[in-house]
């Protein structure tokens, strides 16, 4: 699907995310392997320990969601003090 193309369907997301699994999984795991090198060559590998975990904390933290009718993509913060309902 091109860049900018959108899912109406939550469901046609999900069959193309399985569909791609495997160049998917390699992807994410180059970009961990690329954060976890950068973070030793500047602090060791404490640092590059904390940043893998912070990093993932960060990405949890938030919400990322498409609107179709504007083509925008809307970024969250979750609430953290509690359930991170996007409510609270």
């Amino acid at each position: 699907m091109p860049a900018g193309d959108y899912y109406s369907v939550p469901k046609q997301m999900l069959a193309r995310a399985v569909s791609r699994y495997e160049e998917l999984d390699r992807v994410t795991m180059q970009w961990d392997d690329a954060v976890r090198r950068n973070a030793t060559a500047v602090g060791g590998e404490s640092l590059a320990f904390m940043a893998s975990l912070a990093y993932r904390q960060a990405l949890g933290a938030g919400a990322i969601t498409w609107e179709a009718s504007t083509q925008t993509i809307r970024a969250f913060v979750k609430e953290q003090s509690t359930n991170g309902d996007l409510s609270t």
